[in-house]
Parts: C-alpha cells; sequence; structure tokens
C-alpha cells in the first residue's frame, strides 16, 4: 500500500533523475518533505485537501520559531509535491489555485567591512580563517564552500559547479592562496579541502559544523549577526562601493538575472547607512 513517505520518495527519484537537481536542492526537499509527512495527520497524499494544508501552515506559523520567509519556502516544496502527483494521475484534493504564501518580511542582507572581516580573522584558528577568506574573496555560498576540492582550485581561481548546476569562475586573494597551501600541506589533502576528523573516508565537515567555526570568530571579534551568506553580501558591497559595473558584478557574483545582482548591490540596510557614509564620504571615516 503506498503511503505518503513512498510518494515523497518516488517525487524525489524524479527531481533526481529526470530534473537533474544537485545533492544540496535534493537534501533540502527530503529535509522539508519528510518532517511535513511527520506533521501532517494523513498517511496518504490523495487524503491532502485544502482544509489540511491550511492547518499545517497555520501550525508552522504559530510555533513562533519559523518566520514567514521559511513557511513560504516549505509551502513551495509541498505545492510542487503535489503538482507532480496530479500530473501523475493521482487525485490529491487540494485546490492549488487557493494557496494563498504568507506576507514576508524584507529578507536579511547583513554585510561586514574589510575592517571587520580582519578582526574576526584575527580570532579565527586556520580553518576558520580560510573559510572566511575564501567567502569574502569570492562570494562563495556556504555549500559551495564546504564541498569544495583540490580539484577544484588552480592557481588563485576556483572552478566549481553551483547554485542550479551551474559552472562557475571565481577567484581568490594571493594571501589566501598562500594559506590555502600551507593548509593543504599541513592537512595532506588529495580531495576535499575540509576533511572532517570525524569520519575516515575523507568527507567534509557538515554545513552546521563550518557555519560554527566561522560564526565563532565573529562573535569574538564583537561582530553580532553573523551568518555565511553575509560574507557573499559583503563580496557584493565591496564591488558596489568600488564601483564595479553592474555586469561585471554579475559576473563575479554569478547571477543569472541582473534584477537579483541589483538586489545585492543596492540592497544596503537603512541602519548601516550613516556608518557607509562615513566610512566612504568622510577623511575620517571609520
Amino acid at each position: 500500500m503506498e503511503t505518503i513517505h513512498s510518494q515523497i520518495e518516488a517525487y524525489l527519484d524524479f527531481c533526481k533523475y529526470n530534473r537533474n537537481m544537485t545533492r544540496q536542492t535534493l537534501s533540502s526537499k527530503r529535509a522539508v518533505l519528510n518532517q511535513f509527512a511527520r506533521q501532517v495527520a494523513i498517511e496518504d497524499m490523495r487524503e491532502f485537501t485544502s482544509e489540511v494544508f491550511k492547518s499545517w501552515q497555520k501550525s508552522l506559523l504559530c510555533s513562533g520559531t519559523v518566520a514567514a520567509r521559511t513557511v513560504n519556502t516549505r509551502v513551495n516544496h509541498v505545492i510542487s509535491l503535489c503538482r507532480w502527483l496530479k500530473e501523475e494521475g493521482y487525485s490529491v484534493p487540494i485546490n492549488l489555485n487557493r494557496v494563498y504564501r504568507l506576507e514576508e518580511d524584507p529578507p536579511r542582507r547583513k554585510f561586514f567591512t574589510r575592517k571587520e572581516i580582519g578582526r574576526a580573522k584575527n580570532y579565527a584558528d586556520e580553518l576558520s580563517w580560510l573559510l572566511i577568506s575564501l567567502a569574502f574573496d569570492s562570494g562563495l555560498r556556504i555549500s559551495e564552500l564546504r564541498n569544495l576540492r583540490l580539484s577544484n582550485v588552480s592557481d588563485r581561481e576556483m572552478n566549481i559547479i553551483g547554485k542550479g548546476r551551474k559552472a562557475g569562475r571565481l577567484f581568490m586573494s594571493q594571501e589566501t592562496r598562500d594559506k590555502l597551501d600551507c593548509w593543504i600541506d599541513s592537512q595532506k589533502i588529495n580531495d576535499y579541502l575540509w576533511p572532517s576528523p570525524k569520519y575516515n573516508d575523507g568527507r567534509p565537515y557538515s554545513v552546521d559544523e563550518l557555519r560554527y567555526r566561522m560564526k565563532r570568530a565573529f562573535d569574538k571579534a564583537g561582530l553580532d549577526g553573523f551568518y555565511p551568506h553575509s560574507l557573499r553580501h559583503s563580496f557584493g558591497t565591496e564591488l558596489q562601493v568600488n564601483r564595479a559595473p553592474i555586469d561585471v558584478a554579475q559576473r563575479l557574483m554569478r547571477h543569472s538575472s541582473m534584477a537579483t545582482t541589483e538586489k545585492y548591490l543596492h540592497g544596503l540596510d537603512d541602519c548601516r547607512l550613516v556608518e557607509m557614509y562615513d566610512k566612504f564620504k568622510t577623511p575620517t571615516g571609520v
């Protein structure tokens, strides 16, 4: 007998083999959909009505621990599952035209100046220093940073397959490259750049472990609000203040749309405007 879990697995197989989704995307989908299956009181998606959906969506929001943006992301995963099931001939009763998303708060666009990042690096161990430097030098996403391999690196270049399976060409500073060489030699790296001591097969640290190590350096430096993507915003912001042309910034940030790049380059939080004015417009700027 089919269950909601077997239906989810069949959908994930479709995403993997027919949609050619990345391992990171599949992992996120699996986590969201399996959590959804545990939270709804149904055994089969053919029992998934609009009322069940509304109750599930409300329970997420009322938990007080999930932002509207996160709720909407989870909803999107579930709706994609429903659409696929309907296309496969399943009678899923929910009316997808009556599904409404929650109003979201503006996305966080925290960034740090080069000086602040330098302060954090002063408190970082060798691994954390490299993680922070590579992310800021190149705009790497945390999943891309985690999955870096020795074969991706050539001199100061990194060639990766990133978000959406798009090939990317990135760069690092000479200082970062020199310290990376020391790391490769001392750790005897021959595949993944950040092998976890928990395993004997060379697999890298988890995203959560890398995030913790990086955040610890910022916390020690007294810099609040760190999350890995803030270094990507910092990378984009520095391009902006150094007057990089929008098409150059788009290529360096590996955005498929110039509109996405503009969101990065013009998303300075109001609370940072005075700081940015002092930094870039006055002789005694911080």
